[in-house]
């Protein structure tokens, strides 16, 4: 059962990342440098 929840945790941490990548790339976060020509662009 522990080895399950393991990979459910594993799982959701996959998640986790993928939603946070897609976050970043729609919003930019301050003190962080971003290629202005890609924002512009929307890419």
């Amino acid at each position: 059962d522990s080895l399950d929840k393991l990979n459910d945790s594993i799982d959701n941490s996959d998640d986790s990342i993928e939603l946070f990548e897609d976050i970043v790339r729609r919003e930019p976060i301050p003190g962080k440098i971003y290629d202005f020509d890609e924002k512009k662009h929307g890419v």
